[in-house]
């Protein structure tokens, strides 16, 4: 008798290919606790816990950004192609909205500050 048969590969398959999401789910980076947003006008660093409405300026654009529910996203903006808008809402570390017209970063980072990824020499 054999423990294995071809029949067997297709379920097999699915709980593997489940058990591997779960593990990428799990996996996911911290939430951040800091908005850092730079424009040509200066930089701010603000709670991602607190409700918060500003609008940012830079090379004629204006982009109003809102900072809700532990995320921060670009809401309105009047740049030609609006990218920042449908980059949606952001809350993990090192996560980024950029309003390249606007000369506008917006980097969620944690309470320490700004982690690295990698070194490069």
């Amino acid at each position: 008798m054999r423990w294995f048969r071809w029949g067997d590969a297709i379920p097999a398959a699915i709980v593997a290919a489940a058990a591997l999401g779960l593990l990428i789910a799990s996996g996911t980076k911290p939430q951040g606790a800091f908005v850092r947003i730079d424009s040509p006008s200066g930089t701010q660093i603000l709670s991602l816990s607190e409700y918060t409405m500003l609008t940012a300026r830079g090379h004629g654009h204006t982009l109003t950004i809102a900072i809700e529910d532990d995320a921060v996203r670009v809401t309105e903006a009047d740049c030609p192609d609006r990218v920042c808008v449908h980059t949606g809402a952001i809350s993990r570390e090192t996560q980024t909205i950029a309003c390249v017209p606007a000369g506008v970063v917006i980097t969620v980072v944690g309470a320490e500050g700004p982690s690295v990824d990698a070194v490069t020499r």
